[in-house]
């Protein structure tokens, strides 16, 4: 499913997509999610200025990705 299509099931669920601020929090998700690294997560960039946010408002301030990411790869994966 697509970035909005896991935001919408997690919203009807009761809950959202995941913000990540420290490495006990990203290895509980990767953990939660049974080690898969293809989740969407509560990352999206913001189309005006071009800055990650989390979903939830809060700050983008968890920065161990792969290498590179994110990166809005092709210009249009806004999101994580």
């Amino acid at each position: 499913m697509t970035w909005h299509e896991a935001r919408e099931d997690c919203l009807a669920r009761g809950g959202d997509l995941a913000s990540i601020h420290t490495d006990a929090e990203n290895e509980h998700v990767f953990d939660l999610t049974g080690g898969n690294v293809h989740v969407w997560l509560g990352l999206h960039e913001n189309v005006d200025d071009e800055t990650w946010h989390w979903i939830d408002g809060s700050e983008m301030n968890y920065t161990r990705w792969h290498n590179g990411e994110p990166n809005n790869h092709g210009g249009s994966e806004d999101c994580g």
